[in-house]
């Protein structure tokens, strides 16, 4: 009877399929630790200024650690914030127009962008989409028109997404 239940199993467990990799799964991921991690108290701040005394970029830090940073127009609008992981290996970078949409985002790992990425037409409509890996683009990247109209075009070596799955940080 047990011989019989061991073969069962076997057989049951070998005709299921692993769930494939889905990158905007690691994207949410990775972007809830960011965050989370980039919400530690400030203990110090690093602030560059424009000839007008207005903040260009201001970096939080959290025991030497950098938190947040955001860069400012000379008009005094920000155009980009970047939370950090705690061991600033992850980077999510936004940038945003001046009406304070989004223009883009996504995640970078050692200075690369990493994973699905989103542009915008500040905030109007996507602009275009898809996975970078080492900042290439790879697999099938969606592109949109002004007027709504979406394209496709592949770029091949969608086979480097299961990648994502391995670039963790040292906490995980």
């Amino acid at each position: 009877m047990t011989k019989y239940f061991l073969i069962i199993l076997l057989f049951c467990s070998c005709n299921q399929r692993p769930n494939p990799f889905n990158p905007n799964d690691w994207y949410q991921e990775r972007k809830e630790r960011i965050l989370s991690e980039s919400n530690l108290p400030t203990d110090s701040t690093s602030i560059e200024r424009y000839e007008n005394g207005k903040a260009h970029k201001v970096k939080s830090f959290n025991h030497g650690h950098p938190t947040v940073e955001k860069w400012y127009r000379e008009t005094g609008e920000q155009v980009v914030q970047t939370n950090y992981s705690r061991d600033g290996l992850f980077e999510l970078r936004r940038e945003i127009c001046k009406d304070g949409k989004p223009l883009f985002e996504g995640i970078f790992y050692k200075g690369q962008g990493y994973g699905p990425s989103t542009w915008w037409r500040c905030g109007r409509s996507k602009e275009e989409e898809g996975v970078r890996f080492k900042d290439l683009k790879i697999g099938v990247w969606k592109y949109w028109d002004t007027s709504g109209k979406v394209s496709e075009a592949d770029y091949k070596n969608g086979n480097i997404i299961d990648s994502l799955q391995w670039i963790k940080d040292v906490g995980d």
